[in-house]
């Protein structure tokens, strides 16, 4: 099984979109299903995205889910 810090450095997809209700932004690894987040601005969404894909990470390994690796790479 892949670790923790194998599937933290790849490089997913990030899919930012204007939030219309509150001005921010709602975040989300697009490859990873249901690993998203909301954020008022760019920074602040890369930051929480960051610690919202290490927790889903976690929780997939615990179950043993089967964890997509990205289809292209980011560069």
């Amino acid at each position: 099984m892949k670790s923790l810090d194998y599937y933290m450095n790849l490089k997913y997809e990030i899919d930012f979109k204007k939030n219309e209700n509150n001005n921010g932004y709602l975040v989300s690894l697009p490859e990873l299903k249901g690993c998203n987040t909301v954020a008022e601005d760019v920074v602040d969404g890369m930051e929480r995205i960051q610690k919202v894909k290490e927790d889903w990470i976690i929780k997939a390994l615990e179950k043993n889910h089967n964890i997509p690796e990205p289809n292209y790479s980011i560069e």
